[in-house]
């Protein structure tokens, strides 16, 4: 007959059964932490309060430091990435913005995405779960791994860490629940036997009438002024609702570093796999590319003249302005994203990379150079015409800050195909650090 704490210890994975003691404390104190963030997240919900959103973020940001100062941090510290000190700044820039201006209603949706989406890059880049140990072409799956796959695969793993039971707890004695009920209820019969000796010899005493009183009032006033009552109702309101959550924080943030082996793939595995989905002959390639080129090359010959009337501001009447400045922008941003799409699909369905190729190369020149025109006609179109001649609004900053990164990714493009350098990750960068500012421009030339 196995005995039911041998029963639990078969039943342990056997990355777990190696942690020493130390570890083991480590990981349960991180269970009991991870309710921390997750309870101030779910008050935010709930309550429309920035400050628990803040106190949330800080407290996540805080565990996730609080576990790798578990191991050597000094070590941790000095081989910091460039990515791990972009994203904390950004986050604690956008943090910073949420304190000083909330929430504005037409960036909120935008902010709380991008909040989400940096603190997630935050958490792989520290646990070092990025796939290639950095920002790169594969980013987009970390994004995915980040949000579902990493916190959801280990998602049991804090109430399994809460159940194991370390050597200094075997030792100690169970509390009888015997005992328990004994004791509240003794208090109970002692404060109905109290209260009635209390208004009987209220009748006799003056003094110790007032006293009573007193002391009554004084506990009366604490449950009816004070607001830790409140609080603690919340906790019984919230507390059942914040576990979910903190078992995914705790399956995102702790958990993967217990089982480092199966929450970072191979780089190299992946692109064996993708090497099976790239079939598509490089000819194939050029006949989209080259047909695209034609269309774009036609587009601007016989748009030649309405293209010139756009330069010339003292042509357009002000009644004139605003459709002409509307007219076609979101079109030629989604011309711009198409070849970067196909750029994209170039890469994991063509069976050669075309930019190797000489022919390759100067088909992609062209068409980035076409995308580079759009993009700057829309962005002359909403900065020279738009907001020179109707300022600034929440939708055309956002509009630009959109424009400027797309410009800035078509740039990063086009000296990729001819000097080889991290050019994804580049853009990434600027991404991050252009979204993190948005914020404050919105505050400073709009609020």
């Amino acid at each position: 007959m196995i005995l039911p704490q041998r029963r639990s210890r078969l039943l342990t994975p056997l990355f777990i059964q190696k942690l020493s003691q130390r570890e083991l404390r480590h990981y349960k104190i991180g269970a009991y932490l991870s309710y921390i963030p997750a309870y101030l997240y779910i008050v935010n919900i709930f309550s429309d309060n920035r400050s628990h959103l803040i106190l949330a973020a800080l407290a996540a940001i805080g565990l996730t430091e609080w576990n790798l100062a578990h191991f050597d941090y000094q070590h941790y510290w000095k081989e910091k990435r460039l990515e791990d000190t972009l994203l904390l700044f950004s986050l604690l820039a956008q943090l910073l913005a949420i304190g000083l201006w909330g929430l504005p209603e037409e960036l909120a949706i935008l902010q709380l995405l991008g909040l989400h989406i940096t603190f997630i890059y935050y958490v792989l880049s520290r646990n070092n779960l990025l796939i290639q140990g950095r920002f790169g072409v594969l980013s987009f799956i970390d994004a995915f791994r980040g949000f579902w796959t990493i916190p959801f695969g280990h998602f049991r793993f804090r109430s399994r860490m809460r159940k194991i039971k370390m050597a200094t707890e075997d030792a100690k004695p169970a509390i009888n629940p015997g005992i328990l009920v004994t004791v509240l209820v003794s208090l109970i019969v002692a404060s109905i036997l109290g209260s009635f000796a209390i208004s009987q010899l209220q009748v006799v005493s003056e003094n110790f009438k007032d006293v009573t009183q007193e002391i009554a009032h004084f506990f009366g006033s604490l449950f009816s002024n004070l607001t830790w009552l409140d609080y603690l109702c919340d906790l019984f309101i919230y507390g059942p609702l914040s576990l979910p959550l903190g078992a995914y924080l705790y399956g995102l943030i702790i958990a993967p570093v217990i089982h480092q082996k199966a929450s970072k793939p191979d780089y190299a595995s992946i692109q064996g796999n993708l090497s099976n989905y790239r079939v598509l002959p490089h000819y194939s390639t050029y006949i989209i590319i080259g047909s695209l080129c034609l269309i774009y090359s036609l587009f601007l010959v016989t748009s030649i003249f309405d293209l010139q009337s756009l330069l010339q501001l003292n042509h357009i009447s002000p009644e004139d302005a605003s459709s002409t400045a509307v007219a076609g922008f979101w079109q030629l941003v989604r011309i711009a994203l198409l070849n970067f799409t196909i750029l994209a699909l170039c890469y994991f369905f063509s069976s050669v990379f075309i930019w190797d190729k000489k022919i390759g190369k100067i088909f992609l020149t062209l068409l980035f150079t076409y995308t580079l025109a759009f993009a700057l006609l829309a962005a002359w179109k909403l900065f020279g015409i738009y907001i020179n001649l109707y300022g600034l609004t929440p939708l055309r900053l956002i509009s630009g800050w959109f424009i400027m990164v797309l410009i800035f990714w078509t740039c990063l493009t086009l000296v990729r195909l001819y000097k080889s350098f991290d050019s994804i990750r580049l853009a990434i960068f600027y991404t991050l650090i252009s979204f993190s500012c948005l914020p404050y421009l919105f505050g400073i030339f709009i609020n």
